[in-house]
C-alpha cells in the first residue's frame, strides 16, 4: 500500500478513535504530501515524509520539557510510515559488497542508491573510513 493511502486510512482510523493529537499529525502529514504533488519538483512520498521526520528529530534538541513529550509521539507516529533502519551490521556488510570503488564518494553514492528509508550518514562514512584505512 502506498504512503498516501495508508495516512488515508490511518486517519480514519484516529477519528474512530477520537484520538486528536495522532488526527493532527496524520493529516498534516497528508497536507504535506498533497502540497509536494502540486510543486514544480515533487519528490517521493518517502523522502517528503523522511525529511519531516528529520526535522522533527532536530527539534527535540530545541523544545523544552513540556513540548518535548509531544513531539516524541508526533516522530512515533512519522516512524510508523518510513522502512525500518538498517542495522550496524548489515550496513558492514553493504560497505564490504561496494569497498571495491576504493573512493569514499563513489562507495556513498552506491549506498544512497542501494539503502531505501532512514540513512545515517555521519554513521556510514565512519564504517566506510574505518574499511579503508
Amino acid at each position: 500500500m502506498d504512503i498516501s493511502k495508508e495516512i488515508n486510512s490511518k486517519i480514519i482510523e484516529a477519528m474512530k478513535a477520537k484520538d486528536a493529537f495522532r488526527l493532527k499529525t496524520l493529516r498534516y502529514m497528508k497536507s504535506l504530501l498533497q502540497n509536494n504533488t502540486i510543486s514544480e519538483k515533487p519528490s517521493s512520498d518517502l523522502d517528503i515524509i523522511l525529511g519531516h521526520h528529520k526535522k522533527m528529530v532536530k527539534s527535540l534538541e530545541l523544545y523544552n520539557d513540556s513540548a518535548l513529550d509531544e513531539l516524541k509521539k508526533e516522530i512515533l507516529i512519522i516512524e510508523e510510515f518510513l522502512p525500518k533502519s538498517l542495522s550496524k551490521e548489515e550496513i558492514e556488510s553493504l560497505i564490504d559488497k561496494h569497498i571495491s570503488l576504493g573512493n569514499m564518494g563513489l562507495i556513498m553514492k552506491a549506498l544512497k542508491e542501494e539503502i531505501e528509508g532512514p540513512f545515517d550518514g555521519k554513521l556510514i562514512s565512519n564504517l566506510i573510513k574505518e574499511k579503508l584505512s
